[in-house]
């Protein structure tokens, strides 16, 4: 009896093996933990490793797709922790590499400087399928950041996520969203257009608030379901809008204040939800088609 416990624990111990700790390489600090799972030549790791700090970093910041630890052991980096560049005032370009998959919040809000933001996609034989989260606030208030390019394998912009970067003028969507949170892109000033043609599920509220200069923007044919209230308020640039058929609601004061609107075509299917003063102050609207409608609310055209 006793010898077959021994055999038992024996074999426990060589399947699995797990390590966590924290190592600083070229001024930037790395959370990381693994666990390696089987024996001799077939084994799996599962690593998680995290940027936590890089508050120190000045000028370009290139982070690298793997740290080395304990003797040689190769960890692809996964995630850019909360905070984690939060008031950086010196850094000017980031340089993502394809395995991380979520920036958390407030990763790089406040870094007045920055001005160039280059996410990698996966190289072959990278375990990451890349970029799919940029939670809330984490480039909130970059306001020298002037372009950026999402991989077509982001998935979803969390809430605040790009508010106040008044110098954002270009921002390339190639694939297609989830969600795009609410005040994801409010105080964009210089943000000239944006194209969501390759699909977005959810837009919401106050994402666009205030892109004063935006003068068009594109939305899928198929798979759009919301726009959330006050979602394009005071876009006073924009002449022209086309809200498809899919789309199954329009949240309050969408188009409020767009002064430079002059036309507007909604096709509403049977059953969507068109909410009230969607054009209230916008004074130069001169044509709207809007068809399919339920209930056509008197404020409107406030």
């Amino acid at each position: 009896m006793l010898e077959r416990i021994i055999i038992i624990v024996v074999v426990s111990l060589a399947s699995l093996f797990a390590e966590a700790g924290e190592c600083t390489i070229d001024g930037i600090v790395f959370n990381y933990s693994y666990k390696i799972e089987g024996s001799g030549e077939s084994y799996h790791i599962d690593a998680n490793v995290i940027v936590t700090d890089g508050k120190s970093k000045t000028g370009v910041v290139d982070i690298p797709a793997y740290i080395t630890v304990d003797d040689g052991l190769r960890l692809m980096v996964t995630v850019i922790g909360a905070s984690a560049f939060e008031g950086n005032s010196e850094i000017t370009k980031v340089i993502i590499p394809g395995g991380v998959s979520h920036i958390y919040g407030s990763a790089f809000k406040g870094c007045t400087a920055l001005e160039e933001v280059s996410i990698g996609t996966p190289s072959q034989g990278m375990p990451s399928d890349g970029l799919t989260y940029i939670d809330g606030h984490a480039f909130e208030n970059c306001m020298s950041l002037k372009r950026i390019d999402f991989p077509n394998s982001l998935q979803k912009i969390g809430d605040y996520a790009f508010n106040g970067c008044i110098d954002l003028s270009t921002v390339i969507v190639s694939g297609s969203l989830v969600k795009i949170g609410d005040y994801a892109f409010q105080n964009c000033e210089a943000m000239k257009s944006i194209d969501l043609s390759e699909g977005v599920g959810e837009i919401g509220q106050y994402a666009f608030n205030n892109c004063y200069s935006m003068t068009s923007i594109k939305f899928p044919s198929e798979g759009f379901t919301t726009i959330g209230s006050s979602c394009f308020r005071h876009c006073t640039s924009l002449e022209s809008i086309t809200i498809p058929g899919c789309v199954g609601s329009i949240g309050d004061y969408c188009c409020r204040g767009c002064t430079g609107l002059k036309n507007a075509v909604i096709e509403l299917g049977k059953k969507s939800f068109l909410g009230d003063y969607l054009f209230d102050g916008s004074t130069n609207l001169t044509q709207a088609t809007i068809s399919c409608y339920n209930t056509l609310h008197s404020d409107v055209f406030r």
